[in-house]
């Protein structure tokens, strides 16, 4: 019972955050490892598939890319914040910790991208094949097939983050829902280029790194 009590103080405690990242993570979890089981098997039958390897090239490409998320970010911070109350709430250093910090990057850099892009960029680009260009080998399928499976898949990924946006302001208006598709759906799409481009390996280090560089930077020069 002391337990139980002294679970529900941390809870408690935690910001508001914290405990959806964490409540993400849980449920997440149960779902990747069939996700990614499955999202191994489609990938690999659309040519997603890319050797495990690191080049300085790609790595650069990588860190290019975590920064352009990292600037959305900061439009964020100086933009939508001034204006929506419940936005500059967020961007409060009592909301930000390593606890915050980690659950970010498994959440968001490992989880989301096994779900959205291992699974459903990979499906959707699947889909679209059979459908449209099955006339097609698997190494010579359409680059445009590619590019929709993305454009789906990241807004998938950014409607996604609608009940977390409900749960963080408590409530949706027309210029929440706009920040949320601009701030996930457009970084959605980089990570899925990544993955497409260079694998899936490379789109989980630039999704993990944006969430580092982002709250590494707010924590000791923004807040």
């Amino acid at each position: 019972m002391l337990n139980l009590e002294m679970g529900d103080q941390i809870v408690a405690q935690m910001p508001k955050e914290t405990y959806i990242l964490i409540s993400g993570i849980q449920t997440g979890v149960l779902y990747t490892g069939i996700m990614g089981f499955f999202g191994y098997i489609l990938a690999d039958k659309v040519n997603l598939l890319k050797k495990l390897t690191f080049t300085k090239r790609s790595v650069l490409i990588t860190i290019f890319i975590s920064m352009i998320v990292f600037l959305f970010a900061v439009l964020d911070y100086f933009t939508f914040a001034k204006v929506i109350p419940e936005v500059a709430a967020v961007y409060m250093k009592d909301n930000y910790s390593l606890l915050h910090l980690a659950a970010s990057v498994i959440y968001g850099g490992v989880i989301e991208e096994i779900m959205m892009r291992l699974f459903f960029m990979s499906l959707a680009a699947f889909i679209l094949w059979k459908v449209f260009a099955r006339s097609k080998e698997k190494e010579n399928i359409p680059v445009w097939v590619f590019i929709v499976a993305n454009i789906v898949s990241s807004l998938l990924f950014a409607a996604g983050h609608i009940p977390a946006t409900i749960m963080t302001f408590g409530g949706l208006n027309a210029l929440i829902l706009i920040r949320c598709f601009l701030l996930n759906g457009v970084p959605g799409i980089l990570f899925g280029w990544l993955y497409q481009k260079l694998g899936l390996q490379y789109a989980i280090i630039a999704h993990a790194l944006a969430h580092i560089i982002t709250q590494s930077i707010f924590v000791y020069f923004l807040l």
